[in-house]
């Protein structure tokens, strides 16, 4: 990755979150632009499609309704607590424009995989209210520093986010960026490799 990539980019301060309390005044907010701005996407991107595109709208709205992501506000508990260290929010932007998602797997302080997913899919809502661009995409920054197989997310973690991000946020994801990924990192991703289609596979850097 290229340095002139990152426009913003600040330490995260732990305990406070990367924008803005989002529990204050928000929860309107979040139900409207990030119940609604995901299908809308999906359905531009399918409109074309006579096969199928109904169908795909379908199991997303299905997908939203189950995870429960209209009530994304009441997970504060769990956010607070996947939140204390650092390990994932949204902050800055790329070179285009683009709200950045940064990770950092060595602050992981938890063990339960289906949380830290709750907590991606936060994240994931949150860069959707940070958008500004009309493609509505994202970036990804996954800083490998201090990376080890004590801190790496189970391989079913992996296989979810990836399941997430082509299934329910299609088309979505703008760059992902690594830095600094060591030997495992690597076989993680061949891994996970066969499970990520062509296209999103061209976005990694």
């Amino acid at each position: 990755m290229e340095p002139a990539s990152i426009t913003s980019h600040h330490e995260h301060d732990s305990g406070r979150w990367a924008f803005g309390n989002p529990f204050k005044g928000s929860a309107d907010l979040f139900r409207r632009k990030g119940e609604l701005w995901p299908c809308s996407k999906r359905f531009n991107l399918f409109s074309g499609e006579e096969i199928g595109s109904i169908d795909i709208l379908t199991k997303t709205l299905e997908w939203r309704s189950e995870y429960g992501v209209a009530d994304i506000l009441s997970w504060g508990d769990l956010l607070t607590l996947e939140n204390a260290t650092g390990k994932t929010y949204v902050r800055g932007c790329d070179q285009s424009g683009h709200p950045l998602i940064i990770i950092k797997p060595r602050n992981e302080n938890t063990s339960t995989y289906e949380d830290n997913l709750k907590y991606l899919v936060y994240n994931l809502e949150c860069a959707v209210l940070c958008s500004t661009n009309e493609d509505c995409k994202f970036s990804i920054l996954i800083d490998f520093e201090g990376f080890s197989l004590t801190n790496a997310p189970p391989l079913q973690a992996s296989l979810d986010t990836v399941n997430i991000l082509q299934n329910y946020y299609p088309e979505h994801l703008h760059r992902c960026f690594y830095i600094s990924p060591p030997w495992i990192a690597f076989t993680a991703y061949n891994f996970i490799y066969p499970f990520i289609d062509a296209v999103t596979v061209a976005k990694v850097r």
